[in-house]
């Protein structure tokens, strides 16, 4: 690949573009068990490259996975095709030049590099801890090891070639419980950078805890109520946050975030932070889809909104330094502002402690239906299960019922972040007590 991505920027210098190089080549295992027995295991593999080439402000885009000389020729040809027929863009979209050693501080040991008869045996035990957690788990649904693996690189006209090795590894299930009649499910998940660091059968343990303990779930009165989100359920709200925080949005004017930078948006305990350097973080990368160092970035400090993630077109457009936050879903795509490890910062106390200051509340350890909030507006109408707390007590189960708001609001009726962290993909958060919170049941 090394050589393609040289032959195309040799070939853009000649005809008198500027020219960038985005390549990516990964591997992928899924691998799904179901009553001891494999269900199935499939391996995928893919590369290619995408070609962004600039000549008078006019921007013009290919990609191709055949790595042929002939293929990437073609690709060349279209992108600069391409260019003839856009617009002029209004602000250079290309990195410049960074005279930075990026290194390569992001994932070296790759998943794909452990045995398979490991990750098979740690699916089995993660189902198994979930069927003997309690008789009234009568199913198991999903139980997987997903794992990706691979290199990247970003290279430009402008000097600079970039790559690095990135893998992560995850587990999931979901249990079925069912008790007279009544059929509840729970799921749970776990992600790392190393297999051998995955705890599959506490994933199967929690999930099959999170489905009996939603058994004999009823609603409860439609009013406004305290409610703690537990970690798991949280990471929903940091990711609707994370959209409205995409500086592409904020140029739309698209985001319920434009023109508040600088001001609070929520109480002083609240700080959210975007960390491509965290100890064990499966998103870590010394560098982003566009070659541009990355750096930790501070996007809310003590409440206070410092920063929105930028990738080098946004950053331009708001005459500002680009976060290094460019990201793209593929070698076909074009980067857009998006996170790395994307997380609340923790606070001292563990959930038990929190639930048993509270009086009256609910718990929820699960939100349904987050994607359909409007990240213009920060309206949401959510499903929630949980549970109801009374007297600092978790009590019965809680389910078919709506929470509702808007982003903000909740943001700022936050009275305590907790201790422990729970990563779902990207997002990160500890649990969080809410007051006021609108909630619909009976």
């Amino acid at each position: 690949m090394e050589r393609g991505i040289n032959r195309i920027l040799n070939i853009a210098a000649v005809q008198g573009f500027e020219c960038e190089v985005y390549g990516e080549e990964m591997r992928r295992l899924q691998v799904e068990v179901y009553r001891g027995e494999i269900e199935s295991v499939s391996r995928s593999s893919d590369a290619g490259i995408g070609i962004r080439l600039v000549r008078d402000a006019r921007v013009g885009h290919a990609c191709t996975s055949d790595l042929t000389s002939w293929a990437l020729d073609d690709a060349f040809r279209e992108a600069k095709e391409n260019v003839s027929a856009s617009s002029p863009m209004e602000v250079d979209v290309l990195a410049d030049y960074h005279d930075i050693e990026t290194g390569e501080r992001g994932c070296r040991k790759l998943p794909s590099e452990d045995s398979m008869a490991m990750k098979v045996y740690g699916v089995r035990n993660m189902e198994q801890a979930c069927l003997d957690f309690d008789p009234a788990v009568v199913n198991i649904e999903g139980a997987g090891y997903y794992e990706v693996s691979g290199e990247i690189m970003v290279a430009s006209t402008r000097g600079f070639f970039r790559r690095e090795k990135r893998g992560l590894c995850s587990c999931s299930l979901s249990a079925v419980a069912q008790r007279n009649g009544e059929v509840r499910s729970g799921w749970y998940y776990d992600q790392a950078l190393d297999p051998r660091n995955i705890d599959f059968s506490g994933v199967g343990r929690e999930a099959a805890r999170r489905a009996v303990g939603l058994l004999g779930s009823e609603r409860i009165a439609t009013r406004r109520y305290s409610i703690i989100l537990d970690g798991a359920a949280f990471t929903d709200i940091i990711g609707l946050f994370e959209r409205a925080l995409s500086a592409e949005m904020v140029v739309k004017g698209t985001s319920v975030l434009a023109g508040k930078l600088k001001t609070p948006v929520a109480p002083e305990i609240f700080t959210l932070v975007d960390d491509p350097f965290m100890e064990g973080g499966c998103f870590n990368s010394s560098f982003d889809a566009e070659g541009v160092p990355t750096r930790r970035c501070i996007l809310v400090e003590s409440g206070i909104l410092k920063g929105f993630l930028h990738d080098t077109y946004s950053a331009r457009k708001m005459d500002v330094s680009s976060t290094a936050n460019a990201v793209r879903a593929s070698f076909k795509s074009f980067p857009a502002p998006g996170p790395t490890n994307f997380y609340l910062l923790p606070g001292d106390r563990g959930t038990e402690e929190m639930v048993k200051d509270l009086e009256e509340g609910i718990f929820v350890q699960d939100i349904m239906g987050m994607h359909t909030a409007d990240p213009i507006s920060g309206d949401f109408s959510v499903g929630i299960e949980g549970h109801y707390i009374h007297a600092g007590t978790v009590t019965a189960s809680i389910g078919e019922m709506t929470m509702s708001g808007n982003i903000l609001d909740l943001l700022q009726a936050i009275v305590e972040v907790g201790r422990d962290m729970v990563f779902i993909g990207q997002y990160g958060s500890p649990p969080v007590l809410v007051e006021e919170l609108s909630v619909s049941g009976t």
